[in-house]
């Protein structure tokens, strides 16, 4: 991979309501999107039952939970976690747009912001291939 090389593509197909995120080197679907408005870059993750958010993503998309908002915790690859239920107002890639998404911001253990399944069920469809993931709306 060169530098400069962008790890992921995401393109529309010209059509509101799709997205095309194409498989990167590392063997993961990363994409770009639009957080309230704000850019961020999400690994998909069906194996996760929600949006979720590291801290300090979570701060820079102006997502702020308060300490008393740490009601639950989760379980991630590194141990258990404090965590936020959140809702987000827009999540963009793309075509795509879905509003009120429901997430989780964790206080740690979490390094990138993952694009689980309470984005990905409330999709049309949406459809993984050898090398591309195609998300409808």
């Amino acid at each position: 991979e060169q530098i400069g090389e962008p790890i992921s593509d995401v393109r529309d197909e010209r059509r509101a309501g799709n997205a095309v995120i194409r498989k990167a080197a590392d063997g993961h679907f990363w994409t770009d999107a639009r957080v309230n408005g704000r850019s961020t870059r999400f690994m998909v993750d069906t194996g996760a039952s929600y949006v979720a958010l590291p801290y300090s993503d979570a701060r820079r998309l102006d997502v702020r939970p308060r300490e008393e908002d740490f009601t639950a915790v989760m379980q991630t690859a590194n141990g258990p976690t404090r965590a936020a239920p959140v809702m987000l107002r827009e999540i963009r890639i793309s075509g795509v747009t879905l509003t009120n998404v429901q997430a989780v911001v964790l206080q740690d253990g979490l390094d990138t912001p993952l694009l689980g399944m309470s984005f990905l069920n409330r999709l049309r469809s949406f459809e993984a291939r050898a090398d591309t993931l195609r998300l409808k709306s």
